[in-house]
């Protein structure tokens, strides 16, 4: 690796005198500062970037922490937040820590001691008061997915409840009547906000949602809960599913079992996932827009250790909307 002694003896000058004009620092000419660079440029010079934050106490690193780094829904919220970081001098570190605390903590202990002050954090279920106090101690710190009153304005979420309605008046407005919700019994605060968006619609509608029309499950055993639905087709019309992949196990159990989608029933999902395309039929699905709110999570962490101007916590909301595809008929 070339250091900045190997310029300064191939330039005749000091090591001192090499990293000050490669930070464009110090009274020297133009030429010198030139000739500096251009022998930097040639030797394959590469700043020791950990050794910089060292120095300054701080990085230019955005850490970015989720729950599972390996489900597609994430892979798109990377892309967002990497495409946002291209346009600044942050570069993105991804770290993951499988929804435990233990995991998550080492993970901003480990980030906070490289001297990072820019972290955004995707959690569903973290104590609040953990998050509260990061918030004290990280100045760029951003939750993503999740409202916390006491910090709102450094949350990005998704309004939940209109996502409910969204796809309950797609349903209604198709003819189907007799509906199931299919929710994440994990993943219980978006689930339960979903749920009173789909029943705020259904009431005003004068349409009952059956108690036992409520099934929560996961993704592992969503399969067998279509197949059970399977046994009371007759008496549905629509499915409505946490999340895209619950969504099309729910469908893959019902097809097993001889119901045809959307012939017999129809079924919308939730996220707008790269499955929805290859579900078949493809999916209807509510867009959850990671992509735009990680993107925007990154320009917010930012302006927050810029000290710029005070944001409206009300814009950190991002609204769903719904993608029709060919999983839904009119009844």
């Amino acid at each position: 690796m070339v250091t900045l002694r190997d310029i300064a003896k191939a330039a005749g000058v000091s090591t001192s005198a090499v990293s000050r004009a490669i930070r464009d620092q110090g009274n020297y000419s133009e030429e010198v500062r030139n000739k500096i660079k251009t022998l930097a440029s040639e030797m394959g010079y590469k700043p020791n970037i950990n050794a910089r934050a060292l120095v300054k106490k701080q990085s230019d690193i955005i850490g970015f922490i989720v729950p599972d780094a390996s489900q597609p829904f994430y892979g798109l919220m990377f892309k967002g937040a990497y495409t946002a970081s291209l346009t600044t001098e942050y570069r993105l570190m991804i770290s993951n820590y499988d929804n435990d605390h233990r995991t998550l903590d080492n993970a901003v202990e480990s980030l906070k001691a490289a001297g990072c002050r820019n972290i955004i954090i995707h959690t569903l279920h973290t104590d609040i008061a953990y998050l509260k106090k990061l918030s004290e101690e990280v100045p760029g710190l951003v939750v993503i997915g999740r409202l916390i009153p006491e910090i709102q304005e450094r949350c990005v979420w998704i309004e939940n409840f209109y996502a409910g309605r969204l796809a309950a008046e797609h349903m209604l407005k198709n003819g189907h009547h007799e509906l199931a919700v299919v929710l994440h019994d994990y993943v219980k605060l978006d689930s339960a906000e979903r749920l009173q968006g789909i029943k705020y619609v259904l009431e005003m509608q004068g349409v009952k949602l059956k108690d036992d029309n409520i099934i929560y499950t996961n993704s592992e055993e969503a399969e067998d809960i279509g197949k059970q639905l399977a046994q009371k087709a007759s008496e549905l019309s629509g499915v409505i599913a946490f999340n895209d992949q619950v969504a099309i196990k729910v469908m893959n159990g019902l097809q097993a079992s001889g119901v045809k989608i959307p012939q017999d029933i129809s079924v919308i999902g939730f996220d707008d996932s790269i499955f929805c395309e290859l579900s078949l039929p493809s999916l209807t699905s509510v867009k959850y827009p990671c992509y735009e709110m990680a993107s925007y999570a990154i320009r917010l962490s930012i302006k927050f250790t810029n000290h710029q101007e005070s944001l409206d916590s009300q814009a950190n909301m991002f609204m769903p909307s719904l993608i029709e595809r060919h999983s839904v008929l009119k009844a």
